[in-house]
């Protein structure tokens, strides 16, 4: 009799905690993981926050700050009372001696607004430091400037600035007494506080990352009824959507459909071997990828074809142990691939027979309208960065390798119609394919809008000692003597105020200047493009 209930019982439990008590611990890691970002965001409870982008933040040096270095920070807040600027700094662990130097001011100012001297041996290892000041009561709409500087900065005690986001926060504090005296700032208070933290884009992809594993429950509980093409393949969307279009990595991502894959290969009982061809798949594509210098992507598809390798051996190490029958082999895999299933017996089966092909229309069309809008985006740029060439350049960089992808993608789509006689599916596939390989195309034809460009060089030719040279192109920075000018590795004398984002004039030296390849670097950015210079003077 005991035994009967227990058997009774336990199939039970089972279910309930797979129904219930999975998604609650799902919530509550959704929760957790959310409050976790906001509290490392530098979130405080009665603040509004600039949070400062990287770019916005330039030092002299990009180690250890020493003696005489600077840092410089501009923003731009629509808040008032601005009270505070922390900066993320990192001691290697160590205590640090030196001091800095906080100053600040609205943009165009002549003099400081506030400027007071620090001590590093407070500063925590990648933490924020707040530098106070006597707050602004009028700041919103303001442009503001501060720069730190190292007094007495040294080799193996100085301190580095720690460019995890956000590299700087510019916060504007209330009180409870404001509050109090004026109830209309509390309605204001809560509608700017809610759009800055959930305006804020990486709070908004973070967020949804931390929620993923809900939805992901949430389809996986719709979908019975459909063969495993449906989830499978969306569980393959996303690391596609991760490998080759986010720039950076997400942890939650990595969780969340590791968390897919586990709940697709219980319901479907999946063979270790299956994993292990997208492990193949990937590890395969990692080389390609260094080949073609595309380092961050070839990286991710490591990280995908390790992560595979791993439930790989997961499911191996179950499937020995176990010996669990009716497994959903590779062959059986292989098989079906092209043959997807519904059960139109069940909701999920009958609403995905009836609009399937509307959704994939739906999203091909997306997909293509991505890509026409970034190449609209990008073709004005040529035109602003190469006035003269720019039709050559959109010819070599965009023209010609979108019209080979496509005719590439055509012939494959073409043996897989074929093969399949279904036409939304096929078109669905090359516009995914087509997207993939013109994202990757405009990645690497619009890196001179953020790389260091040069342009011109006005002279291009120089037979006169001691003549200005003017170099045009974009993203040199706006802080002075933080780069140099090199021609065949050799540096050139920039004049005094000679330094800006789009151009830099450097004066020739008969004793340094050489003909050769002339190019221009910067610090945080790195090296630029390079064109050829003549200097004849004898």
């Amino acid at each position: 009799m005991r035994t009967s209930i227990i058997l009774l019982v336990i199939p039970k439990l089972k279910a309930l905690s797979f129904h219930l008590v999975l998604p609650l611990i799902l919530s509550l890691y959704a929760v957790f993981g959310i409050y976790s970002h906001l509290k490392a965001s530098e979130f405080g409870i009665l603040n509004l926050d600039y949070r400062g982008k990287s770019e916005e933040l330039i030092s002299t040096r990009s180690g250890e700050l020493l003696a005489g270095d600077k840092v410089w920070g501009k923003f731009h807040t629509t808040y008032p009372n601005l009270g505070i600027i922390s900066i993320r700094f990192y001691n290697q662990d160590r205590d640090s001696n030196d001091t800095l130097i906080f100053r600040l001011k609205r943009k165009g100012s002549e003099s400081w607004y506030y400027q007071a001297e620090y001590k590093t041996d407070q500063f925590l290892p990648h933490k924020h430091f707040p530098f106070g000041f006597p707050v602004i009561a009028n700041s919103d709409g303001g442009d503001f400037v501060f720069e730190l500087e190292s007094k007495y900065g040294a080799t193996g005690s100085g301190i580095l600035i720690d460019y995890q986001k956000p590299v700087f926060v510019a916060k504007s504090g209330f009180t409870k007494a404001e509050f109090a005296q004026k109830p209309k700032l509390v309605s204001y208070f809560v509608s700017q506080k809610i759009m800055n933290i959930f305006g804020d884009q990486d709070t908004k992809i973070i967020a949804f990352f931390y929620l993923l594993p809900l939805i992901f429950m949430a389809v996986y509980f719709v979908s019975d009824g459909l063969s495993f093409h449906f989830l499978l393949g969306t569980a393959l969307l996303f690391t596609i959507w991760d490998t080759f279009y986010l720039k950076e990595s997400f942890d939650p991502l990595f969780i969340a459909i590791l968390f897919f894959y586990a709940l697709i290969s219980r319901r479907f009982r999946l063979e270790s071997r299956i994993s292990a061809v997208f492990a193949l798949a990937y590890l395969c594509l990692t080389p390609i990828l260094l080949i073609l210098k595309q380092d961050a992507i070839a990286e991710k598809a490591a990280v995908w074809a390790y992560l595979f390798l791993c439930i790989t051996v997961f499911q191996q190490i179950y499937e020995l142990k176990f010996k669990p029958k009716k497994l959903f082999s590779l062959t059986q895999f292989k098989k079906n691939l092209l043959s997807p299933k519904m059960d139109l017996s069940t909701t999920s089966g009958r609403f995905v027979s009836r609009h399937t092909d509307h959704f994939l229309l739906i999203f091909s069309l997306l997909m293509i309208l991505n890509l026409a809008i970034d190449i609209a985006d990008l073709t004005p740029s040529y035109i602003k960065f190469f006035p003269e060439s720019y039709p050559s350049k959109i010819l070599f960089s965009l023209a010609i390798p979108l019209f080979l992808s496509a005719g590439i993608i055509s012939y494959a789509s073409h043996k897989l119609y074929l093969h399949t006689k279904h036409l939304v599916g096929v078109i669905f596939v090359f516009c995914l394919l087509f997207w993939l390989a013109g994202s990757q195309t405009l990645r690497i034809a619009s890196s001179f809008r953020v790389e260091p460009t040069l342009i011109s060089i006005s002279p291009q030719e120089v037979s006169e000692a001691w003549t200005d040279v003017v170099l045009t192109g974009a993203n040199f920075q706006d802080i002075p003597f933080v780069g140099r000018v090199e021609i065949n590795g050799e540096a050139q004398r920039v004049i005094n105020g000679g330094w800006s984002d789009q151009r830099v004039i450097f004066r020739t030296n008969p004793l340094e200047t050489k003909s050769g390849s002339l190019c221009v670097i910067t610090l945080s950015k790195g090296k630029s493009n390079c064109l050829p210079f003549k200097y004849s003077f004898k």
